[in-house]
């Protein structure tokens, strides 16, 4: 017959069978949560990471955005300022069989000689060039030069090999 003590013993060894299949219970929970955090945490670094890079765009957005902003109102300032100049021939009724141009202010364009004068060339280019006066063989070449672009206004005389100057460089 089975006594009490065996009952007790088999009892005890049942709960400890239990107990450690609960354990083992854990354990594999437990393996899943790690699993889950794991996922979690991979998942979190890759949205801050969407986000970094989002951040990176929006910032490089902003500053293309000034940066048009700036284009924009330097046109504007530059329509504004083209607004106040006008083509004028710096020799009319002359007879040679070539025009000069070059850009005077409007208010003074009735008297070109009183007033600075602008390369056409780089006006047309968007820049304000100063053509500055020369005198070439003294006494028989007036020459208007502008230094951004190299061009040369002959107002009187023509070029000759002796003019031949050396190539300028431009300035951006």
């Amino acid at each position: 017959m089975i006594g009490m003590s065996e009952i007790a013993g088999a009892f005890t060894a049942l709960k400890a069978a239990k107990d450690i299949a609960e354990s083992m219970k854990d354990l594999r929970d437990t393996a899943l949560i790690q699993g889950k955090v794991a996922e979690l945490q991979s998942k979190i670094l890759d949205a801050q990471s969407a986000a970094f890079a989002a951040n990176e765009e929006r910032s490089t957005l902003i500053n293309r955005v000034g940066e048009l902003e700036k284009e924009v109102a330097d046109t504007k300032a530059w329509v504004a300022e083209k607004e106040k100049y006008t083509l004028t021939d710096l020799l009319p009724n002359s007879s040679r069989m070539t025009t000069i141009y070059a850009y005077v202010e409007k208010d003074k364009a009735s008297t070109p000689e009183t007033t600075h004068k602008l390369c056409a060339n780089c006006f047309d280019s968007g820049k304000k060039s100063i053509l500055q006066g020369e005198s070439r063989t003294p006494g028989m070449h007036r020459v208007l030069v502008c230094h951004h672009c190299g061009s040369d206004l002959y107002l009187s005389g023509a070029r000759t090999p002796e003019h031949a100057k050396p190539q300028r460089r431009k300035s951006s």
